[in-house]
């Protein structure tokens, strides 16, 4: 059994300075990673996980009559870290950007907290920030410098949250007691998925009680008091910009009630066999050195870090597996199928990179063969199970679309089949859902490799380096982007040819697109898209009334000719379209030729 790891002490000697060399070219890849993924963050792709929080972003810098969105809305930690952006520009496209290169300056600096918690793991400094940056380079974290997503952020707090439990288990004090409850209660601010990180720094004070019951006592009381403050704050701040109220519990309801044990055990299994895949075995090794720490830890009753790590752990892989347990998304009635769905690797992929660096830092300072080759042993049938019970079954076709939604299985696309297959059918080395063997067996070989290289440290680091760069420029998807520019520009030629400066709009919520993306879609986009013009959400279904020159309205609107509207020419966003009403901005622009024939 691993033996506890105690707190760093002071280095003696000389550092070696081959180790400082690979922690600086392991932090140089990283940034150098990040910079060319983010090459394509031209505009969201998601109008939902980035679009809410810049609209939340702008309410919160001080904007107001803004465009309501859909959605059932996020928690607004990482608004509060962009707002600032829009007190400088109100630039969408600059906002963007600029929010982009914040989340990934924040990715980069998680690595600072990674390496502190590495050090309690006995290896020296330069070893644990090659460790760290390493780890920070795999796909399930690498993929997100192409989003402006609040993973970036609820990263770094998860990490600064361990570092403060290792902090504060060192040294019990009322100030690290503090500093504990506030790293949870920014994630959680951050992200509602949090609740579990939150929970299990609830529990966790209260097994801290057996060392001081005060301490441990005041901290669950605050994480209490936290879940139930902060998140009504969080969710009253969400539901500034949404057309309808903060929905998410409503969603896991709806998700439970459809959910079932024989679905609930199949996404449990593939959730932990996503994470091993995404960091090549390291979060089985991980997983491995935590839950023997935990057992000898209650052995002696007195739960510390690696019972906190098993907590959160655990608490994390049920929320997402709760989440995703949702029949209407797995296998929906109407045939569609999202892949994504059934590998969904972003809620568990920041719990993966703290368990990968806990696996390195332990394996450079004990070189324990025998340990890798037992996380082997367990991973062959839980493996097992997935390929044999769980994959004959999930369309590996479907969608993987989503803001990284599946990062960590993305370096294997090219084994995914183009054309549907008629299922079930198990998984063999050479048929169409070939892609789980394949990807189990690199697990497995990637696992040899560490078992192989442990007599040589630094080898080990820096081919665990290259492996991690490796896949992440090979999961890197090229994704298509959908800003609506096509009306933006149609708005934009109104007003030069008026002379007017932003001129209001109203959008026709009752359109619904004959094509593109969906009516969702369009409102979440132009509501950001559109600035610093704020369209308001207009219902001709409940009698609303239409009160702008501009209304942006269905490519082929039928209401058009009874309202004498015409369209401004140009073509169409997401089969969406500007309309000019009667009245002399419509005289004006038919006058200069910018309006197609009437309806």
């Amino acid at each position: 059994m691993p033996t506890a790891a105690p707190r760093p002490t002071p280095r003696t000697g000389r550092v070696d300075s081959l180790w400082w060399l690979i922690a600086v070219v392991a932090v140089l890849a990283c940034t150098w990673l990040y910079w060319d993924i983010a090459q394509t963050a031209l505009a969201p792709r998601t109008p939902w996980d980035e679009g809410h929080p810049l609209q939340t972003a702008r309410w919160i810098a001080g904007e107001r009559d803004l465009t309501q969105v859909s959605g059932s809305g996020y928690y607004p930690g990482w608004a509060v870290l962009i707002a600032p952006v829009w007190w400088f520009t109100d630039d969408a496209y600059a906002a963007y950007s600029a929010a982009v290169w914040i989340g990934n300056v924040l990715a980069l600096a998680t690595i600072a907290p990674l390496a502190a918690i590495a050090r309690r793991f006995q290896v020296s400094w330069p070893q644990a920030i090659a460790i760290s940056a390493v780890v920070m380079m795999f796909p399930g974290r690498s993929l997100l410098a192409d989003y402006a997503l609040s993973e970036q952020p609820l990263m770094l707090f998860y990490a600064l949250t361990a570092l403060a439990a290792h902090r504060l288990w060192e040294k019990p004090s009322w100030g690290r007691a503090a500093a504990l409850l506030a790293a949870a209660t920014g994630a959680f601010f951050i992200h509602s998925r949090a609740l579990a990180l939150l929970g299990t720094v609830a529990i966790w004070f209260l097994c801290f009680c057996l060392r001081s019951w005060r301490i441990g006592m005041a901290g669950a009381v605050g994480a209490v008091v936290v879940w139930q403050v902060v998140g009504a704050l969080a969710e009253a701040l969400a539901e500034t910009v949404l057309l309808s109220g903060y929905g998410k519990e409503d969603v896991l309801r709806d998700g439970l009630e459809s959910a079932s044990v024989d679905l609930f055990a199949r996404v449990l299994l593939n959730q932990g066999w996503v994470q091993a895949l995404g960091y090549l075995g390291l979060t089985v090794v991980g997983m491995l050195i935590v839950s023997l720490l935990t057992v000898d830890e209650l052995r002696r009753l007195r739960p510390g870090i690696h019972t906190f790590y098993f907590g959160l752990t655990t608490s994390a892989f049920l929320m997402s597996t709760i989440w995703w347990t949702r029949a209407s998304l797995l296998l929906p009635p109407d045939g569609g199928r999202r892949f994504d769905a059934w590998v969904y690797s972003r809620y568990l992929d920041n719990i993966g990179a703290i368990l990968s660096v806990i696996a390195l830092a332990y394996l450079l300072r004990h070189a324990s063969a025998r340990l890798v080759g037992l996380s082997a042993l367990l991973y062959v049938p839980w493996a097992a199970l997935v390929v044999l019970w769980v994959a004959p079954s999930v369309p590996v076709w479907g969608s993987t679309n989503g803001p990284a939604n599946a990062s960590s299985v993305l370096a294997w696309a090219g084994l995914f089949p183009q054309e549907p297959f008629a299922p079930p059918l198990v998984p063999t080395l050479a048929n169409e859902n070939r892609f789980w063997v394949w990807a189990t067996l690199a697990v497995l070989v990637a696992l040899a490799g560490l078992a192989l290289t442990l007599s040589r440290p630094k080898a080990m680091v820096v081919l665990v380096g290259i492996a991690a760069l490796s896949t992440s420029l090979v999961a890197d998807p090229d994704q298509t982007r959908y800003p609506p520019r096509n009306m933006i520009a149609a708005v934009e030629t109104v007003e030069r040819a008026t002379g007017q400066e932003r001129m209001a709009l109203d959008f026709d919520h009752s359109c619904s697109p004959e094509h593109g993306p969906n009516r969702a879609v369009a409102l979440n986009s132009v509501a950001v898209w559109m600035s610093p013009r704020n369209p308001r959400v207009v219902e001709p279904r409940s009698g609303d009334e239409f009160t702008a020159d501009l209304v942006m309205s269905c490519e082929h609107w039928e209401e058009a000719e009874a309202l004498g509207a015409r369209a401004v020419t140009g073509r169409p966003s997401y089969g969406y379209r500007i309309w000019v009403l009667p009245g002399a901005v419509q005289d004006e622009l038919a006058q200069q030729g910018l309006l197609d024939l009437a309806a």
